[in-house]
């Protein structure tokens, strides 16, 4: 049976949203098994669970060596500033933020909105396709939505006030 790392992340956020984060860091480090360069896992492991600092400095040669994908290496750098504000290291904290915030906005200037409106109705073919072929949700008197925006839009902080809500669930962020 074959896993793919995208699975076992997504299932590691879906524990971490519950609380449940030894199981989180558990499917993250699958995953992480799975997939040794995956960024975002990394930034989420450490969310939940400590780094040694032999991790970090495998992460600071992944980054020298330019082994991460350009997208994905705002986790680590992220990842990077928590790490030395927590070791006291404002500097080197603050060297790592402005690199992810930079990182970040080199790809908000790089948006196409054909490409998100091909992603989005690919989105919608296909949620349409499950429900014509469950009949079990014509009965469902549950509804099915989607909050979607731009980085840094305020679609996080929406989806959790909704999701306090004992009749809505949220996902998390999960990118398709």
């Amino acid at each position: 049976k074959s896993e793919s790392f995208e699975c076992t992340k997504v299932l590691g956020i879906l524990f971490m949203d519950q609380g449940n984060f030894k199981k989180a860091e558990d499917f993250f480090k699958k995953t992480l098994k799975l997939n040794p360069l995956e960024a975002e896992s990394y930034r989420l492991l450490s969310k939940v669970s400590p780094f040694q600092d032999s991790i970090i400095q495998k992460l600071l040669i992944y980054l020298k060596e330019k082994k991460f994908k350009k997208i994905e290496e705002k986790h680590i750098l992220f990842l990077l500033g928590d790490y030395y504000q927590k070791q006291k290291k404002y500097s080197l904290s603050w060297k790592y933020f402005n690199k992810a915030n930079k990182a970040i906005s080199s790809q908000v200037l790089e948006f196409n909105i054909n490409d998100h409106e091909k992603r989005f109705n690919l989105i919608k073919k296909i949620f349409k396709e499950i429900y014509k072929s469950n009949h079990d949700l014509e009965s469902d008197k549950r509804k099915l939505f989607f909050i979607v925006g731009l980085p840094r839009s305020g679609t996080t902080l929406v989806e959790q006030i909704l999701s306090n809500n004992d009749d809505v669930f949220g996902a998390g962020e999960i990118n398709l």
